[in-house]
């Protein structure tokens, strides 16, 4: 089940229910799903817009600091890149955390919370 050599599982020694069943895909799936995301994106991209800019307005009067957060993570092929995110919390310099601490809940602005409960963040 597990080569503890090379570390990883072995594929022949797995059921492979349902394997007879599968269908190669339709012609037009991959141009309709374009299509779609296509159509979808752009309807979804105006409200979304909206949202940013009416954050930007409201952000001075909750969040002392910039509008965005930066944040570096890892993307595929373990290559880097920046997420940039809605600011929640108050700025702090010189703080060290670990991924174990707790929350810093006190630092979560009223817009934060809301950006936060909304998932807007």
């Amino acid at each position: 089940m597990f080569d503890f050599v090379s570390a990883r599982a072995l594929t022949e020694d797995l059921p492979h229910i349902g394997e007879q069943n599968v269908r190669p895909a339709s012609p037009t799936y991959g141009p309709a799903k374009r299509a779609f995301d296509l159509v979808f994106g752009a309807l979804l991209l105006v409200p979304m817009v909206v949202v940013a800019l009416l954050l930007l307005v409201l952000n001075p009067f909750f969040n002392r600091g910039s509008l965005f957060f930066v944040q570096p993570r890892m993307g595929r092929g373990c290559k880097p890149f920046n997420a940039f995110k809605f600011r929640s919390m108050r700025t702090v310099s010189g703080s060290v955390r670990n991924a174990d601490d707790p929350l810093e809940t006190d630092r979560i602005t009223s817009l934060g919370r809301f950006l936060r409960k909304s998932r807007l963040d």
